[in-house]
């Protein structure tokens, strides 16, 4: 199906680049019946593409590196073909400062990104005391074995991992009650934020959706966005789960407060 004749009404505008490159890669499958492999995709992303694949009657499997990884890869194929785990060529490398120093997921990114690599062609980070844990798209290892030398001031070693769990993300989950999914609304009722409070961290900056910096109060919250506060942490609005009498909203969000928090914020 081409792009001209899907209906994107549902989608943001500024979500249409990535929903149309969605829509090229099932043209791929379709036209060529074999699969299609992305890049790593966050949980927004990975909605979006889940809504695209669903329309046009594919399968989509996910994999992220181990078990409860959060930014994930997917297979896009025209049926269910049971992929390995070996097909989504993801790895998961160990990596650790030589004076076995404690390292922090900032620094980690920061180090792993001043290789030149790009952010997409990387999954999760997770620290355990003085080692992390980072997903990479298999073709990256090589590469990053000989340049990935140093974290920060701090030299460091890279090794590859062979059994990988990911613990799933932290996130306190609750029901909140709203009276609008504008994402002031939201962030007011989920910060117990003042509606002016709330709308002055948008305009100042300090508020991404998606890991978007947004700066518009009145954006309509979506199921699946991420919103992202400094100096609170992150929300993960899942799903609504019922209206209340007097027409509220009731939904479910996840929160990961910063302290917490280990991913892009």
């Amino acid at each position: 199906m081409t792009n001209e004749h899907r209906d994107l009404s549902w989608a943001r505008r500024e979500e249409l680049g990535f929903i149309r490159r969605v829509a090229d890669w099932t043209d791929t499958v379709v036209s060529g019946h074999r699969w299609y492999r992305t890049d790593f995709l966050d949980l927004r992303e990975q909605s979006l593409v889940q809504a695209v694949v669903r329309r046009d009657g594919l399968a989509v499997a996910w994999f992220g590196g181990g078990l409860g990884a959060e930014r994930q890869r997917a297979l896009l194929m025209p049926d269910d073909w049971k992929p390995q785990a070996t097909d989504f060529e993801v790895d998961v490398l160990q990596v650790q400062r030589l004076d076995g120093g404690a390292l922090s997921h900032g620094a980690v990114l920061g180090s792993l990104l001043g290789t030149g690599v790009d952010r997409r062609k990387t999954g999760d980070i997770q620290l355990s005391d003085s080692v992390a844990l980072v997903a990479v798209c298999k073709e990256l290892t090589d590469f990053l074995w000989t340049q990935w030398r140093q974290i920060g001031r701090h030299g460091c070693s890279v090794s590859l991992c062979t059994s990988v769990v990911f613990a799933p993300q932290a996130y306190e989950w609750k029901q909140v009650n709203v009276a609008s999914f504008r994402l002031d609304a939201v962030l007011a009722q989920v910060c117990h934020y003042s509606r002016e409070q709330a709308q002055t961290l948008i305009k100042q900056g300090k508020v991404k959706l998606n890991f978007v910096e947004w700066v518009k109060p009145d954006e309509l919250v979506q199921m699946k966005d991420i919103i992202s506060v400094r100096g609170f942490g992150r929300i993960f609005v899942r799903e609504v789960v019922g209206t209340s009498r007097k027409g509220r909203e009731w939904i479910n969000v996840g929160i990961l407060l910063s302290r917490l928090e280990s991913s892009d914020d």
